[in-house]
């Protein structure tokens, strides 16, 4: 099935152009022949409708009826495209196999995991036969878990749900009679499902727990369905098409919270974006500090405590005292970076995703238990490991990375010295640090701990090609929390009672209103957050550029000359005081900068159009036009594709030429000499 059947359906099409596409799916796909029996039924009301207003007749139900129509060709072609998921992608194939002829019912559903949470406190309370019933929760949680396996992939593989499903899930994954963990699981599935297919009714469900969640402080199930409806918001063409849908949008609108939610979730998102550059530091610098100043040393026999220095005392250095200090500065930085959100544990973690636990998809995505069933093969070889695995459930890592710990920790355990396992027995040590449970209940860690796997999953997952990859567009989110109008409509609230704001939603309304080039709302956004974080980068840079961008190059300059001073080598403060000091008449020194800005190992286009302004203005028509032609070449155009593209960057840029007296025949006669150059030369730079 090709790929854009959905987005054809999406289009303003009639619903007699909708059928015709879906019937040249099936006529093409033979493998979706299954859904024509739907079409022709669909075809067959339609035409009846249309015979009835042929006779003269106005039915006032029409519009409704009309709508349903489309509703039921989206469902159809949502069902296709599943259905080729399920035979192109490995993941959806496995899944159809492992749910084939599950019944995805939610009384049926309900019925199971109900009773399994009833079945375990049951038997949790017999101890006449500690080792009978020991074995019989064992037992009951492995079938739970082929159980909820089965769950798990039979929504994600699940077709266009129906009112009655819509309805049904939101009451099951909001009831306290089932286990929040199988709720949270479901919300995964529901998540994948509509990432990659998306089904009005799935993601209402997701808006609807979302909201039932946080309003019943289940803060754990509402976190995983905030990332779930966010991830996946609706196309602008449905919103008004779908009722539910624009119903949920207005429920989320009202939601006093949801902005400042959104806002720390697109932080923590770049955070999970950044555990490369984070693991970098860690190895670096982080570790090697620490070893550097620890009383340990790395041999090829392993590691092992140093000898003290019999001279240190008697010299009377401080020489320790400093090693501890540094120590615990390095330690705190790495403790700070956690705090604040950053994945430390990402690249330690990353190699152990190799075990055949992870060929499951649903282990990816598990919330952690010391009893899960698949773990006690490992218990009955290495007892020890179960203490390990309770002593996990304080620590900061996200679910998948203590499975990893545990699944690694038994393969090494019994190469421990008894002392250190005496050592954990009894002082029952912490693993990465302690957290207080007012931390480990928050919104803020959850979500956390929730992202962290999701990313897991999409980086190291062999097949995570099955899936679109949210985090992928996560650094062009960077100007508002999600790329959708709804989140516009929100900042543009937020913009209308800027007083009203809460800091923490002030700099993505900052941002927002910076990107919508609403330069004097930018301005008083950064001058607040200025106020807050005095010397915060990002925020003086922006404001300066906001500046700039209104003229008021009085207040920009200052701020860009303490920028340069303190930053010398930033490449976006360079790019700035360049820009500045063409605008403010001083071409020679912004000719200047844009040359050494030109010269470094990372340039954007940009950076040669601006050159090139500098260039031109200061006379320099040859390097200018050598400049122009390469700006033209980073965005692909040929000789003719060059004039219109740099006569709209000129009137994008009219600030420039309005500055210096460069005529329309100038620009002629500097046109032909890039397409004359772009002829003979191509790009001068190569």
């Amino acid at each position: 099935m090709k790929e854009d059947i959905l987005s054809k359906l999406l289009s303003d099409n009639t619903v007699g152009e909708n059928i015709s596409a879906l019937y040249a799916e099936v006529a093409t796909q033979p493998q979706v022949a299954s859904f024509r029996e739907e079409i022709e039924k669909t075809e067959t009301d339609y035409r009846m409708m249309c015979q009835f207003m042929c006779r003269g007749f106005r039915d006032p139900d029409a519009e409704k009826m009309y709508a349903n129509m489309q509703h039921r060709l989206y469902d159809i072609a949502v069902g296709m495209a599943v259905n080729q998921l399920c035979r192109t992608k490995v993941s959806y194939m496995r899944a159809a196999e492992v749910s084939r002829l599950f019944e995805l019912q939610p009384d049926s559903v309900r019925s199971n995991l109900e009773r399994f949470v009833q079945d375990e406190a049951l038997l949790a309370l017999g101890r006449a036969d500690t080792a009978s019933n020991s074995k019989k929760i064992d037992e009951l949680r492995t079938r739970h878990y082929v159980y909820i396996n089965q769950l798990f992939a039979s929504v994600l593989v699940s077709h266009a749900w129906t009112e009655s499903q819509q309805k049904g899930f939101t009451l099951l994954l909001t009831s306290p009679t089932i286990d929040v963990k199988d709720a949270q699981l479901m919300m995964t599935a529901i998540t994948l499902s509509v990432i990659n297919v998306y089904c009005p009714r799935k993601w209402y469900t997701l808006v609807q727990v979302y909201l039932q969640a946080t309003a019943a402080g289940n803060t754990a199930l509402a976190q995983c369905a905030l990332v779930g409806w966010a991830w996946t918001m609706p196309p602008v063409a449905l919103i008004h098409r779908f009722t539910e849908v624009e119903a949920a949008l207005q429920a989320l609108f009202a939601h006093q919270s949801l902005f400042t939610e959104l806002a720390e979730l697109q932080k923590q998102m770049m955070y999970c974006c950044r555990a490369d550059s984070d693991t970098a530091e860690i190895q670096n610098n982080i570790i090697p500090t620490l070893m550097e100043n620890s009383n340990l040393e790395i041999t090829r026999l392993g590691i092992r405590e140093k000898d003290d220095d019999p001279m240190a005392d008697i010299m009377g250095t401080n020489d320790a005292e400093q090693r501890m200090e540094k120590m615990e500065q390095t330690f705190k930085k790495m403790q700070d970076m956690q705090r604040e959100g950053a994945d430390v544990f990402f690249g330690g973690f990353a190699q152990m995703k190799r075990f055949s636990f992870f060929n499951e998809l649903i282990n990816w995505f598990l919330p952690y238990s010391p009893s899960h069933p698949l773990l006690n093969e490992i218990y009955n070889k290495e007892p020890d490991c179960h203490l390990f695995a309770d002593l996990l459930n304080d620590a900061p890592f996200c679910d998948s990375d203590k499975y990893s710990f545990i699944l690694a920790l038994s393969t090494v355990l019994k190469q421990l010295p008894q002392e250190v396992r005496h050592g954990i027995r009894e002082n029952k040590m912490a693993f990465g640090g302690t957290m207080s449970d007012s931390d480990k209940n928050s919104a803020t860690y959850m979500r956390r701990i929730y992202l962290q796997n999701l990313y897991r999953f999409f980086r190291l997952n062999n097949h995570r090609s099955d899936f679109i990859n949210p985090f992928v567009s996560a650094t062009q989110l960077q100007v508002q929390p999600l790329s959708h109008p709804f989140i516009a409509a929100l900042a543009e609230k937020w913009l209308a009672q800027l007083d009203a704001a809460p800091i923490s939603v002030l700099p993505f309304i900052a941002q927002y209103a910076f990107k919508q080039q609403r330069y004097e709302m930018a301005v008083d956004c950064y001058k607040r957050l200025c106020q807050i974080s005095v010397d915060n980068f990002t925020y003086n840079l922006r404001l300066s550029v906001a500046l700039l961008s209104l003229g008021k190059m009085d207040e920009a300059l200052p701020l860009l000359y303490k920028l340069d001073f303190q930053y010398p080598n930033n490449r976006n403060v360079l790019r700035a005081m360049a820009w500045a000091q063409l605008l403010n008449g001083e071409p020679e020194k912004a000719f200047t900068r844009y040359e050494l800005l030109l010269k470094a190992p990372s340039t954007i286009p940009a950076d040669s159009l601006n050159a090139a302004y500098a260039a031109w203005v200061t006379g320099r028509y040859q390097q200018a036009a050598e400049h122009l032609v390469h700006f033209c070449t980073l965005h692909g155009k040929n000789a003719q594709g060059c004039k219109q593209l740099l006569a709209q960057q000129i009137q994008k840029d009219h600030v420039v030429f309005n500055r210096y007296p460069i005529s329309k025949v100038e620009q002629n006669i500097m046109f032909d000499i890039v397409c004359d150059i772009y002829n003979t030369k191509k790009d001068p730079y190569s």
